[in-house]
């Protein structure tokens, strides 16, 4: 597994000649998938380049980032029927809101809540829960089992299998790979593919406009918010009707007709079973799978 190179692409570069220059990436951090576990957060930055014409790189292995404690429908929840009572139950429930939206919206939050709360209780970790249950299951396989302790060593195999199918779920959901499917039995591929994504979309330096790199949280903040807010005010106010009325009419009265009318439930369903289960159309984290399944 190569790690993604940050702070440039190359780390090579050839003295001009007739005008060109040759740029070439001729150092690289190769591991495998355990090590990649082992340091979920190492990065690998491209340091500047100042009395050599080789790019020197540096392998960081404990930056810390705040974990993202967003809602997200897990896809191995729907293995439970506990969840759908649950959400039967909060959808059930009555909101009191003006209107339907504000209605739905409520019913949302409060079935995202319940199944939060659910989850927690329920399910541990799944990789310290298949462990605890191996130790115990090695202890059984070496003694001389009795009528009950085989019973119990068949509960624990099961046990093991639910854990390592809720396991893939999990992280097949977080590494968007389009091309697996469950049962596939990738659970470490996933995660250190996740692991890989993550630390991809990483923003840990950025160019400010003096064109002097700036890391740090609350700094990288400002040159973002900086950067937009100069990129959408205007400083020369301009009057367009002029140029918007010589623009010819492209939406004709019947296209405009089916636009603004009502949309039907079919519409809305066909939406839904045709979006990907692991999108989530909205900012409410509500997967496809959720609405696909009940």
């Amino acid at each position: 597994m190569d790690i993604d190179l940050k702070g440039g692409k190359f780390t090579w570069f050839s003295s001009p000649r007739n005008r060109l220059i040759i740029k070439e990436r001729i150092y690289r951090a190769l591991v495998n998938w355990k090590w990649r576990h082992k340091f979920p957060n190492a990065s690998l930055i491209a340091m500047p380049t100042v009395s050599s014409d080789h790019t020197p790189i540096v392998l960081r292995l404990h930056l810390k980032y705040k974990a993202d404690k967003s809602f997200k429908f897990e896809a191995f929840w729907i293995d439970h029927k506990e969840c759908e009572e649950i959400i039967k139950m909060s959808w059930k429930k009555k909101e009191h809101s003006n209107n339907e939206w504000g209605r739905l919206l409520k019913k949302m939050r409060n079935c995202k809540k319940n199944l939060r709360n659910w989850s927690r209780n329920i399910f541990a970790r799944a990789d310290i829960e298949i462990n605890k249950s191996k130790v115990e299951l090695q202890k059984l396989q070496e003694a001389n089992l009795n009528e009950k302790q085989q019973v119990r060593k068949c509960q624990i195999k099961e046990k093991i299998s639910q854990l390592w199918r809720q396991e893939e779920k999990y992280w097949g959901m977080r590494s968007r790979l389009k091309w697996l499917k469950w049962g596939d039995k990738n659970s470490s591929f996933f995660h250190a593919t996740t692991i890989q994504r993550r630390n991809r979309n990483k923003v840990e330096r950025l160019k400010d406009k003096e064109g002097q790199w700036v890391s740090g949280k609350d700094r990288i903040l400002n040159i973002v918010e900086e950067h937009f807010t100069k990129l959408f005010t205007s400083s020369v106010k301009s009057d367009f009707r002029d140029c918007i009325n010589r623009i010819s009419k492209r939406v004709t009265q019947d296209m405009n007709e089916q636009l603004i009318e009502k949309i039907s439930e079919k519409e809305i369903e066909e939406a839904l079973f045709s979006m990907g289960s692991l999108k989530v159309p909205g900012p409410d984290n509500l997967n496809g799978l959720f609405y696909q399944s009940h």
